[in-house]
Formats: structure tokens, sequence, C-alpha cells
């Protein structure tokens, strides 16, 4: 029984070493894996977040475009009509309705 009982010890003795020594590599392992996946998915949101914000960009662009050629639109059809004249007028230093 005495052998078995050393055998065993040292058998235990060499796994656990072993284990030990496989948990550090895993350990590493793992925790660079997590590591690139994590940037990988920050690049890939980051990525994501700048498009939409040039799709909102090019919108608002769009729009204030849009905004500035109606007003060309409505000064140049403005400056096609006459004035109106106003219904208070001077006229010899005198205010007349």
């Amino acid at each position: 029984h005495d052998k078995v009982e050393q055998f065993m010890s040292i058998m235990n003795q060499i796994i656990l070493s072993a284990l030990k020594e496989n948990n550090a590599e895993l350990k590493e392992e793992i925790g660079t894996n997590v590591t690139e996946n994590v940037v990988k998915e920050m690049k890939f949101l980051m990525r994501l977040r700048e498009e939409k914000e040039e799709e909102r960009f090019r919108k608002l662009d769009m729009t204030i475009r849009d905004y500035q050629k109606s007003r060309m639109v409505a000064a140049a059809a403005f400056e096609g009509k006459s004035k109106k004249k106003s219904k208070f007028f001077k006229k010899n230093n005198r205010v007349y309705i």
C-alpha cells in the first residue's frame, strides 16, 4: 500500500503542476482573445456611430441647401413684383394715410 500511495501522491503532484501551468497559459490566451474581441467590437461600434453621424450631417446639409434655394427662389419672385406702397407716406412733411 505504501508504494501505491506514494505513486498516487507523485501523480497528483504532476497533474496539479500541469494544471497550474496550463491555467496560466489559458488565462493569458483568454485575456488576449477577449481583449482582441473587445477592440474589434469597439472599432465596429465607433465606425457605425461615425456612419450615422455622417448621414445625419448629410441630411442637415441637404435641408439647409433646400432652405437656401427656396429663399433664393422666393427672393427672385419678390423682385419681379412691384413693391407695395406703404399706407403711410410723407408729403410736404405731413403724414398721410
